[in-house]
């Protein structure tokens, strides 16, 4: 059988493991299985914690399926063997408070709408791609490690975002007065919605993410004004007006 059932911890929650061939495909013959992809519990009224293994069956656990729109999952850990989430493989899970997430994912909105998420620290080497975190209107802190790639608009949405840390070892970016820039400074990744005022823009700027420009904060709506000529940005609060 490829369907397996796993117990964590002392926890009365039991995660759902498919075996995969080497293609990837699900399979129910187990000399075909080289790993196991989670997908999602059995008893989902429990309120849980959940810490998803490296190995199953003395095999890696490489795939992260379907965990969306759960109501009973408040912290979650995935481990650096994961090489796919499925798109939105954890949206709308809105009582999840912190999330610490590893391994390389690509996909998309794996995180979008969990609305009470508070605090993510994301592993060494992960990938995010488009609007993981789209809609995590409560997201107060972000922890970045090593060698990490973050997508445009990963953090849309993101209103009430007031921290970014820089663990030991990430060379991909760095945190200035409320903005995260790429390491060399060529590309403003996300200016933090806190920020307001006008600043200039360091003159090894050449690209603004995507939404890099938070254009919320709370229940105000800010918005950027971006010369090029000037390279100067005004953040503005007040709502659909080109004035300040």
């Amino acid at each position: 059988m490829a369907v397996k059932y796993y117990k964590i911890c002392n926890d009365d929650t039991t995660l759902v493991f498919e075996g995969l061939d080497s293609s990837g495909n699900v399979t129910t013959v187990d000399s075909e299985i080289v790993s196991y992809k989670v997908n999602g519990l059995i008893d989902k009224n429990t309120y849980s914690s959940i810490n998803i293994p490296k190995e199953y069956n003395g095999l890696p656990v490489t795939t992260i399926g379907s965990f969306s729109k759960l109501s009973n999952i408040y912290k979650l850990i995935t481990p650096d063997t994961i090489t796919r989430y499925w798109d939105g493989a954890f949206s709308g899970n809105i009582n999840l408070k912190y999330a610490e997430i590893n391994g390389i994912g690509n996909n998309y909105y794996v995180f979008r709408d969990c609305t009470s998420l508070e605090k993510v620290v994301i592993g060494d080497g992960l990938n995010t791609s488009l609007q993981w975190f789209s809609g995590c209107s409560n997201l107060n802190e972000v922890v970045l490690k090593g060698k990490i790639t973050i997508a445009d608009r990963v953090f849309e949405g993101c209103n009430k975002l007031e921290t970014i840390t820089l663990a030991e070892g990430n060379n991909n970016y760095k945190f200035v007065d409320d903005i995260l820039y790429s390491y060399d400074e060529t590309k403003i990744i996300l200016c933090l919605p806190k920020k307001q005022g006008e600043f200039t823009i360091p003159s090894t700027v050449t690209t603004i993410a995507t939404n890099g420009i938070q254009r919320t904060r709370y229940n105000e709506v800010s918005y950027s004004i971006y010369s090029s000529n000037s390279k100067s940005v005004l953040l503005c609060s007040q709502y659909r007006t080109n004035k300040c």
